[in-house]
Protein backbone atom coordinates (compact mmCIF):
# COMPACT_ATOMS: atom_id res chain seq x y z
CA UNK A 1 0.00 0.00 0.00
CA UNK A 2 0.49 3.95 -0.88
CA UNK A 3 -0.42 6.26 1.73
CA UNK A 4 0.59 10.19 1.29
CA UNK A 5 -0.79 13.22 3.04
CA UNK A 6 -2.55 15.42 0.99
CA UNK A 7 -1.74 18.51 3.27
CA UNK A 8 -5.70 19.57 3.39
CA UNK A 9 -6.40 17.44 6.64
CA UNK A 10 -6.97 13.87 4.12
CA UNK A 11 -4.41 11.27 3.86
CA UNK A 12 -4.80 9.10 0.14
CA UNK A 13 -3.73 5.63 0.93
CA UNK A 14 -3.93 3.58 -2.69
CA UNK A 15 -3.86 -0.50 -3.05
CA UNK A 16 -4.16 -3.39 -5.24
CA UNK A 17 -5.45 -6.60 -4.64
CA UNK A 18 -7.72 -9.20 -6.40
CA UNK A 19 -10.83 -9.11 -4.85
CA UNK A 20 -12.20 -9.79 -8.45
CA UNK A 21 -9.74 -12.39 -10.16
CA UNK A 22 -7.25 -9.79 -11.42
CA UNK A 23 -5.39 -7.44 -9.76
CA UNK A 24 -6.99 -3.80 -9.37
CA UNK A 25 -6.23 -0.25 -7.87
CA UNK A 26 -8.32 0.82 -4.94
CA UNK A 27 -8.16 4.52 -3.05
CA UNK A 28 -8.98 5.28 0.30
CA UNK A 29 -9.59 8.90 1.54
CA UNK A 30 -8.73 9.72 5.64
CA UNK A 31 -9.51 12.45 7.21
CA UNK A 32 -7.61 13.76 9.98
CA UNK A 33 -9.84 11.28 12.34
CA UNK A 34 -9.14 8.32 10.58
CA UNK A 35 -12.66 8.57 9.12
CA UNK A 36 -13.13 6.52 5.85
CA UNK A 37 -14.47 8.75 3.04
CA UNK A 38 -14.96 6.57 0.21
CA UNK A 39 -16.65 3.88 2.30
CA UNK A 40 -15.28 0.97 3.99
CA UNK A 41 -13.82 -1.12 0.84
CA UNK A 42 -12.38 1.97 -0.47
CA UNK A 43 -12.88 3.52 -4.15
CA UNK A 44 -11.89 1.16 -7.61
CA UNK A 45 -9.35 3.12 -9.35
CA UNK A 46 -9.12 0.58 -11.81
CA UNK A 47 -10.25 -3.25 -12.12
CA UNK A 48 -8.46 -5.57 -14.40
CA UNK A 49 -10.70 -7.42 -16.06
CA UNK A 50 -7.93 -9.06 -18.84
CA UNK A 51 -4.96 -8.72 -16.33
CA UNK A 52 -2.94 -7.33 -13.35
CA UNK A 53 -2.12 -3.93 -12.22
CA UNK A 54 1.42 -3.43 -11.07
CA UNK A 55 4.01 -0.80 -10.58
CA UNK A 56 1.30 1.50 -9.39
CA UNK A 57 2.59 4.83 -7.45
CA UNK A 58 0.66 7.39 -5.52
CA UNK A 59 1.49 11.44 -6.36
CA UNK A 60 -0.15 14.31 -4.45
CA UNK A 61 -0.84 17.36 -7.19
CA UNK A 62 -2.53 20.05 -6.22
CA UNK A 63 -4.28 18.37 -2.99
CA UNK A 64 -5.27 15.66 -5.85
CA UNK A 65 -4.36 12.17 -5.73
CA UNK A 66 -2.75 11.40 -8.61
CA UNK A 67 -2.54 7.70 -9.48
CA UNK A 68 -0.59 5.65 -12.46
CA UNK A 69 0.27 2.45 -13.30
CA UNK A 70 1.10 -0.26 -15.61
CA UNK A 71 -1.89 -3.12 -17.09
CA UNK A 72 -1.78 -5.48 -19.95
CA UNK A 73 -5.73 -4.83 -20.32
CA UNK A 74 -4.87 -5.08 -23.92
CA UNK A 75 -3.27 -7.68 -25.31
CA UNK A 76 -2.19 -6.48 -28.38
CA UNK A 77 -0.80 -3.18 -26.57
CA UNK A 78 0.99 -5.28 -23.78
CA UNK A 79 2.31 -3.21 -20.83
CA UNK A 80 1.11 0.38 -21.41
CA UNK A 81 1.55 3.41 -18.39
CA UNK A 82 -2.07 4.05 -17.08
CA UNK A 83 -3.00 7.21 -14.94
CA UNK A 84 -6.07 8.84 -13.07
CA UNK A 85 -6.36 11.90 -11.44
CA UNK A 86 -8.97 12.27 -8.96
CA UNK A 87 -10.60 15.16 -6.90
CA UNK A 88 -10.19 15.88 -3.62
CA UNK A 89 -13.63 13.97 -2.84
CA UNK A 90 -12.13 11.17 -4.97
CA UNK A 91 -13.92 11.73 -8.37
CA UNK A 92 -12.43 11.17 -11.44
CA UNK A 93 -11.24 14.15 -13.47
CA UNK A 94 -10.35 11.71 -16.31
CA UNK A 95 -12.28 8.87 -17.87
CA UNK A 96 -13.16 6.03 -16.14
CA UNK A 97 -10.08 3.37 -16.04
CA UNK A 98 -7.36 6.15 -16.56
CA UNK A 99 -6.28 7.36 -19.73
CA UNK A 100 -2.78 6.31 -21.06
CA UNK A 101 0.15 8.43 -21.32
CA UNK A 102 1.46 7.28 -24.35
CA UNK A 103 -0.33 5.51 -27.11
CA UNK A 104 2.77 3.87 -28.24
CA UNK A 105 1.30 0.33 -28.78
CA UNK A 106 2.68 -3.25 -29.20
CA UNK A 107 5.87 -3.15 -26.54
CA UNK A 108 6.20 -3.38 -23.15
CA UNK A 109 6.66 -0.10 -21.03
CA UNK A 110 8.39 -1.06 -17.52
CA UNK A 111 10.39 -0.18 -14.59
CA UNK A 112 8.48 3.42 -14.37
CA UNK A 113 9.31 6.13 -12.46
CA UNK A 114 6.50 9.42 -12.29
CA UNK A 115 6.73 12.69 -10.00
CA UNK A 116 4.93 15.76 -10.24
CA UNK A 117 6.78 19.27 -10.29
CA UNK A 118 5.77 22.18 -11.89
CA UNK A 119 2.83 21.76 -13.07
CA UNK A 120 3.28 18.11 -14.56
CA UNK A 121 3.40 14.52 -14.08
CA UNK A 122 6.37 13.27 -15.97
CA UNK A 123 7.38 9.72 -16.14
CA UNK A 124 10.12 7.58 -17.33
CA UNK A 125 10.72 4.08 -18.47
CA UNK A 126 12.13 1.48 -20.16
CA UNK A 127 10.92 0.00 -23.36
CA UNK A 128 12.01 -2.02 -26.18
CA UNK A 129 10.69 -0.45 -30.04
CA UNK A 130 13.63 -1.93 -31.65
CA UNK A 131 16.69 -4.53 -30.84
CA UNK A 132 17.29 -3.08 -27.22
CA UNK A 133 15.25 -1.62 -24.25
CA UNK A 134 15.82 2.22 -24.52
CA UNK A 135 14.83 4.69 -22.00
CA UNK A 136 11.53 6.92 -23.00
CA UNK A 137 9.75 9.56 -20.77
CA UNK A 138 6.74 12.08 -21.23
CA UNK A 139 5.06 15.03 -18.89
CA UNK A 140 1.70 15.62 -19.15
CA UNK A 141 -1.03 18.32 -17.34
CA UNK A 142 -3.48 16.70 -14.85
CA UNK A 143 -6.33 16.53 -17.92
CA UNK A 144 -3.46 14.71 -19.48
CA UNK A 145 -2.56 16.97 -22.59
CA UNK A 146 0.90 15.48 -24.21
CA UNK A 147 3.65 18.28 -23.08
CA UNK A 148 7.11 16.99 -24.12
CA UNK A 149 6.33 14.95 -27.43
CA UNK A 150 3.15 13.59 -29.53
CA UNK A 151 1.55 10.63 -27.90
CA UNK A 152 4.51 8.21 -28.26
CA UNK A 153 6.61 9.53 -25.70
CA UNK A 154 10.26 10.98 -25.92
CA UNK A 155 13.29 9.18 -26.60
CA UNK A 156 15.95 10.22 -24.02
CA UNK A 157 18.78 8.78 -25.32
CA UNK A 158 19.73 6.92 -28.45
CA UNK A 159 22.57 5.60 -27.61
CA UNK A 160 22.80 2.03 -30.05
CA UNK A 161 22.84 -0.32 -27.05
CA UNK A 162 20.53 -1.60 -23.65
CA UNK A 163 19.45 1.44 -20.88
CA UNK A 164 18.03 0.73 -17.85
CA UNK A 165 17.19 1.92 -14.59
CA UNK A 166 14.84 4.28 -15.11
CA UNK A 167 14.73 7.74 -12.86
CA UNK A 168 12.95 11.28 -13.42
CA UNK A 169 13.79 14.34 -11.22
CA UNK A 170 11.56 17.46 -11.84
CA UNK A 171 13.13 19.53 -9.18
CA UNK A 172 16.07 21.31 -10.80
Amino acid sequence: PLIKDAGNGHIFANWGDNRTGSTGIYLQILDASGNELLGANGEEIWYGLSGDAVNYQLLIADEKPVITWVDTRNSVIANQIYMQVLNPDGSNVLTADGESITNMTNHNQVNMDVVYGNGLVAAAWEENRGDFKQIYAQAVDLNNNYIWSADTGLLVGDVYGQQEYTKIDVSG
